[in-house]
């Protein structure tokens, strides 16, 4: 291997460790951040259907709101997937919070 092309792949490693590390920081992120809007997503949900007076038709209101958020953002908001997030919400009460 001459000193053009060793040089050259050289360089062409040290840009796909940069990439790599790179989308490694985007996906820590992102999951981060996916994780913070489910547990605020589940406080909203305890916060506004969940007290008694909603208590009797809150599992309707939040059927009706699956439907709406599964047809804007896909299968993660489903009714399953808000009322394990307000689950969660429930269980780490304030003990997450935003960085």
């Amino acid at each position: 291997m001459d000193k053009i092309q060793l040089h050259s792949q050289q360089i062409v490693e040290g840009i796909l460790h940069l990439i790599e590390t790179a989308r490694n920081r985007v996906a820590v992120y992102v999951n981060a951040e996916t994780t913070l809007l489910y547990f605020e997503i589940g406080r909203y949900i305890n916060q506004e259907l969940r007290t008694d007076a909603r208590a009797p038709y809150g599992a309707k209101i939040l059927a009706t709101v699956s439907q709406e958020l599964t047809i804007k953002y896909g299968k993660g908001y489903t009714y399953t997937a808000l009322t394990r997030m307000s689950k969660v919400a429930k269980v780490f009460n304030n003990s997450i919070a935003p960085c």
